[in-house]
């Protein structure tokens, strides 16, 4: 559904993971030619294999149900709706009509293109800010209603924008603790780089418990190879290089991180992520 990998896709790479072969980034991250993943933006430039340890960043089902149950965790969903027009109420919904007013003079008179992206971006950063205000300072970040009607915002890009909202907002994105919950993931350099992003807890809904095993065993290696002695230290710590995007796409996102190599800008992201259902 919309850019999200299909189930084949997705068990070919817990085949990989499960078999604890030595696992080569070129292969499961797509270079910009090839099939669509905002995961390729970012890259690790390491190959790893499992590392034994007991440090879990990467949790069950059930260890998230236990989360959930036992403390206070606020939950915003990443999706938002495919229709520009419901999108546009949802961020008046969380704003105001001035802030809908400015979104269509910019439009009408500036020559500004709405951006599709970046509504759905500030939607999201809005429900978390409200959250936060609310004083919860554990955030689940879930894809759980995604449907036709509703398409889901790419995770990496989700964290980078909120992180940057945030911090406009006098908050430090590092006091709060995000645990992702996403039906995308298919292997362990995107649960990496989503921890190198800032998210605190990975829960990838296709994977099993032995994969969940797996999975925290591979990022241990990675996360070694990059010089850090734990999950904790690597958090948030944006250890990944971004390759691809235009800097002033990462300008509108998160301007404390910038490409080294530009190829494609919001343009160019935005066609692939609402291409036809």
């Amino acid at each position: 559904m919309f850019y999200y990998p299909d189930i084949s896709q997705i068990n070919e790479e817990k085949n990989l993971v499960k078999s604890k072969t030595v696992l080569e980034e070129d292969r499961l991250i797509p270079s910009l030619d090839g099939k669509f993943t905002h995961f390729r933006y970012f890259k690790h430039k390491v190959s790893i294999e499992p590392e034994t340890h007991k440090e879990r960043a990467v949790i069950t089902q059930d260890e998230l149900k236990e989360i959930l149950n036992t403390e206070k965790v606020g939950i915003v969903p990443y999706t938002v709706p495919f229709e520009r027009s419901f999108a546009i109420v949802e961020l008046q919904d969380l704003t105001s009509e001035k802030r809908i007013t400015n979104l269509l003079y910019d439009a009408v008179y500036e020559g500004i293109p709405i951006s599709d992206l970046k509504i759905g971006l500030e939607v999201v950063a809005l429900r978390v800010l409200e959250l936060v205000k609310a004083d919860f300072n554990k955030i689940l970040l879930t894809d759980f209603n995604i449907s036709q009607y509703r398409i889901p915002m790419p995770i990496t890009f989700t964290l980078l924008f909120t992180e940057n909202f945030l911090k406009q907002e006098g908050i430090d994105f590092s006091n709060i603790e995000f645990i992702v919950q996403s039906q995308e993931l298919k292997n362990p350099f995107e649960m990496a780089t989503l921890l190198s992003l800032g998210a605190s807890k990975i829960n990838p809904t296709n994977y099993e418990e032995d994969l969940v095993n797996i999975a925290n065993d591979y990022i241990q290696n990675l996360i070694s190879k990059k010089g850090y002695e734990s999950v904790k230290d690597f958090i948030g710590k944006k250890s990944v290089e971004i390759v691809g995007l235009k800097n002033s796409f990462l300008e509108a996102i998160n301007p404390s991180i910038t490409s080294n190599f530009e190829v494609e800008g919001l343009p160019e992201v935005e066609s692939y992520i609402y291409m036809s259902k």
